[in-house]
């Protein structure tokens, strides 16, 4: 009776790979993980300004060899930002360690592992970075936004249409060395800026994604059976 999809971008892929049209075709949204009126505290910047990657160790997917290549640049390498990777390993950790090692950049990337509380992810970072090559509807955006904090990320899923870029978070174009150096310079020249832009995110994210997403798609369910 129906097909759902999580954005419209996955069900563009979709009737590509089958060569068909789903009229039948409902865009929903993913229950997200922080409370409804999370709000954690602002980290202090004075001695550095801390960016979360938050996400599986997965290379394809999730693009954290891109942020190896980006920030062992010298520009980077000179300021004071620090990019801290949280999930578990899918297969890249190792990888993820040794590159960090090889360009000796611990000044710069740390690895921290899976955290059991996104909240708490959010007490301790200002930002999240997410240079992912395909995605769904990624929750982690949704629920750093939700948590009052900008996203820097690629142009898949539903980002673009949840914030507003140089408003409420950066956009890079694509999953490239380039585009998200570029976007992330973006954010950079903004970073004094980010904690109201987080304040602006919230209230978008907000705004833009049901409160409470598992009910809406329960009610959808229920429609179906009548």
């Amino acid at each position: 009776k129906r097909v759902f999809f999580v954005s419209e971008e996955n069900q563009l892929k979709v009737e590509n790979n089958i060569a068909t049209k789903l009229d039948n075709a409902e865009i929903i949204a993913n229950p997200f993980n922080v409370s409804l009126d999370a709000s954690p505290e602002w980290p202090s910047t004075d001695d550095e300004f801390l960016v979360a990657l938050v996400g599986r160790v997965h290379f394809q997917s999730k693009g954290q060899d891109i942020v190896v290549d980006v920030m062992k640049q010298d520009k980077w390498r000179k300021r004071n930002l620090k990019i801290r990777f949280y999930g578990h390993d899918q297969g890249n950790k190792a990888q993820l360690l040794e590159l960090i090692k090889m360009h000796k950049l611990e000044d710069q990337l740390e690895f921290i592992g899976f955290s059991d509380s996104v909240e708490n992810i959010w007490c301790d970072n200002h930002a999240l970075l997410l240079p992912s090559r395909y995605e769904g509807a990624p929750l982690v955006v949704i629920e750093a936004m939700m948590c009052n904090r900008i996203a820097i990320t690629t142009d898949i899923g539903r980002n673009r249409e949840l914030m507003d870029d140089n408003e409420s978070g950066f956009v890079a174009l694509g999953a490239t060395i380039e585009l998200l150096d570029e976007a992330l310079e973006r954010a950079w020249q903004q970073r004094h800026q980010w904690r109201e832009m987080g304040e602006l995110a919230g209230k978008h994210i907000r705004a833009r994604y049901p409160a409470d997403p598992i009910r809406e798609f329960a009610d959808k369910i229920t429609q179906l059976a009548e």
